[in-house]
């Protein structure tokens, strides 16, 4: 039946229990339902749609994606003619004015992460200092050896193609040498995706997850060493 109503009867019942009668109404399946069962509807049309196809485990009957405006993607390719730094300051501006702001302690991570919790903290120091963007902000940890670790709980959707941490090579106390990371779809139920060994004199950003293929509702950073011995506390900016 495609469309229609049921009447939902009870032969158990007496006369006074009254009877149910339902529609049905048919739904509409997702462009990932629709491939999986082999038929497409309407091709991918946004480019949330192609972005999340083109990343995401390919299963079902390939997509058919609309053709592309090859006019407006050449005019996109290159600013605008004449186009300055104080465009670009505006265009942040409007753009920061006008984009939902879920959380406005996340930083520049808030489109990709709901929340960041951490293992202890010291003082007043908190997650939010993870990702703040300001290097005069951090957070310091006050665990047991071995046991600290920061934890990404990210959007719906969300596939990581690149995940860094920044290092500093010159800190002799806080310098992580070995970084696991781990992810899951809850806190309780995590599996390892990664074992790093970094170089301890290195400073900069340090590349410690890359092309996934899966989203992960939970990602979680494990520091386990830092230039060459077990630590009690930790201190990441």
């Amino acid at each position: 039946m495609q469309e229609g109503w049921i009447l939902l009867y009870d032969v158990k019942a007496g006369l006074e229990t009254a009877n149910v009668l339902l529609p049905v109404v048919p739904e509409t399946p997702t462009a990932a339902e629709q491939r999986v069962k082999g038929k497409q509807l309407l091709p991918l049309s946004s480019w949330e749609q192609v972005l999340e196809y083109t990343y995401s485990l390919k299963v079902g009957s390939p997509a058919v994606v609309i053709e592309p405006d090859t006019e407006a993607v050449k005019r996109l390719q290159k600013p605008p003619q004449n186009w300055t730094i104080e465009n670009d300051e505006e265009l942040a501006k409007y753009l920061a004015e006008h984009m939902e702001s879920n959380n406005e302690e996340l930083g520049s991570v808030k489109q990709f992460v709901e929340s960041v919790d951490v293992s202890s903290k010291c003082d007043d120091e908190d997650a939010s200092c993870l990702t703040d963007g300001d290097t005069s902000t951090y957070w310091e940890s006050d665990g047991s050896q071995g046991q600290h670790w920061m934890r990404l709980h990210m959007k719906k959707g969300t596939i990581i193609k690149r995940l860094y941490i920044s290092v500093d090579g010159q800190d002799d106390n806080y310098m992580p040498s070995h970084v696991i990371v781990m992810a899951g779809q809850d806190g309780s139920n995590l599996k390892k995706i990664n074992d790093c060994n970094l170089d301890v004199n290195y400073t900069g950003d340090y590349c410690i997850l890359e092309d996934m293929t899966q989203h992960y509702r939970v990602i979680e950073i494990r520091i386990k060493e830092c230039k060459g011995y077990v630590i009690s506390q930790i201190v990441f900016y």
